[in-house]
């Protein structure tokens, strides 16, 4: 993933924090990939390395 894309990662996810009202929150790697227009693959590293960095957790949940 190319550094404007990291750049948009992070500010995605900041703008869905503001508009949930909380710093958690639960998103599909899908619709993160959707919305920037990257592959899952792509986004699953990029998630990997924030939280490397501490900058997020990841969790995963069940689907019903």
């Amino acid at each position: 993933m190319r550094n404007g894309s990291v750049a948009g990662a992070s500010a995605f996810l900041l703008e869905e924090a503001v508009i949930e009202g909380s710093p958690k929150r639960w998103i599909a790697y899908e619709t993160i990939g959707n919305n920037l227009g990257n592959p899952g693959e792509a986004v699953t590293r990029m998630l990997r390395c924030f939280q490397t960095e501490d900058i997020v957790n990841l969790a995963r949940t069940v689907c019903s």
